[in-house]
């Protein structure tokens, strides 16, 4: 944990819950890479939940596509969860939400990973 990001790891069954509050910002960001990479080895599913950052910067958007793409080659199926705007609008304005599967509850990225 990080003064401005805490990071809590669960599990549903098979599926590893990376759960974000706080800011993901350039200080936090190596930190955040690092958890989401870790599950990579140990999950059949990985689901991120961003429903409590209040801010996210470009080295968070730049993890997420980067452990996406990690997770792809695994054919680990890999789901966002954004509702608000302190994450969605940078998502957007970048056009990544044609490359990352988003969900807007954690309900729904676990359907969508079939758990």
């Amino acid at each position: 944990m990080t003064d401005q990001l805490e990071l809590t790891v669960d599990t549903e069954g098979e599926t590893v819950l990376v759960h974000a509050r706080g800011e993901v910002d350039g200080e936090s960001a190596h930190w955040f890479e690092e958890t989401l990479r870790e599950q990579l080895g140990t999950a059949k599913a990985l689901v991120v939940d961003l429903l409590g950052i209040e801010f996210f910067a470009s080295a968070g958007l730049n993890t997420l596509v980067t452990v996406h793409k990690q997770a792809t080659a695994n054919d680990l199926p890999f789901v966002v969860v954004a509702a608000h705007r302190a994450v969605l609008r940078p998502i957007t304005l970048l056009g990544l939400d044609s490359t990352l599967t988003l969900r807007a509850s954690v309900a729904e990225a676990l359907a969508a990973v079939g758990r």
